[in-house]
């Protein structure tokens, strides 16, 4: 089993990202996880709250709570 113990869903500036839904980047991080059989990853919140770069731990709780691979 593999589990990648780091990981965000973000916006940052200047990466394909930067202009995609939450909803989008969960289903690209879930993609490559596939490819890579990665079989769960933690998401870690933006740590200021939601700032328009990272979702808050509520917003992440709400993008994850039906995928059993992805935990907060």
């Amino acid at each position: 089993m593999i589990i990648d113990a780091h990981t965000h869903l973000t916006k940052l500036e200047n990466t394909p990202f930067a202009k995609k839904s939450y909803e989008e980047i969960r289903s690209a991080l879930l993609a490559e996880m596939k490819k890579n059989k990665v079989d769960h990853a933690l998401v870690i919140a933006n740590w200021r709250g939601e700032d328009g770069t990272g979702p808050s731990t509520e917003t992440l709780v709400k993008l994850t709570e039906d995928s059993s691979r992805l935990h907060v």
